[in-house]
């Protein structure tokens, strides 16, 4: 504190004071790695585990919402934030990763795979699964099965 009184009796002009106090309340403020506002750990987990839970079911915001006790805005809010992207591109790239996991490990037909990955056609599975990962599910699953 005495340093600052030094210095702003040196420099008597109020963009010396403004200076210190912005320098000294920056200080004080968290870094960037801690966000404040998000989800607890524990409420995170909830949600992960509810969504790979139904991933065949249709899944609505308000329904997660519920899920956790908080507002559409918030969920959105800290879903980006923790994701990354928004809700509904979360939910349908966990989606495409199950997807991807049942081609992978099953010999699941591919119309069984998109109604428990909650798609409403299989054309309409093939066509995300397309966009996803560059290759048609059948396609997916013949090169997988060519390098095990």
């Amino acid at each position: 504190m005495a340093r600052l009184r030094q210095r702003v009796v040196r420099r008597s002009d109020g963009t010396a004071i403004a200076v210190e106090i912005g320098r000294c309340d920056g200080a004080q403020r968290p870094t960037q790695g801690q966000r404040r506002g998000g989800l607890a750990p524990w409420q995170m987990r909830r949600l992960e585990d509810y969504v790979h839970d139904h991933l065949s079911e249709e899944l609505t915001l308000n329904e997660l919402a519920q899920l956790l006790g908080i507002s559409l805005r918030h969920l959105s809010r800290v879903v980006r934030q923790a994701k990354g992207v928004s809700v509904h591109r979360w939910i349908a790239d966990c989606r495409i990763l199950e997807a991807r996991r049942l081609l992978a490990e099953t010999d699941l037909p591919v119309q069984e795979i998109a109604r428990r990955a909650a798609f409403h056609s299989p054309a309409a599975f093939a066509t995300a699964f397309r966009a996803a990962s560059d290759y048609a599910p059948v396609e997916f699953r013949r090169l997988i099965a060519g390098k095990s």
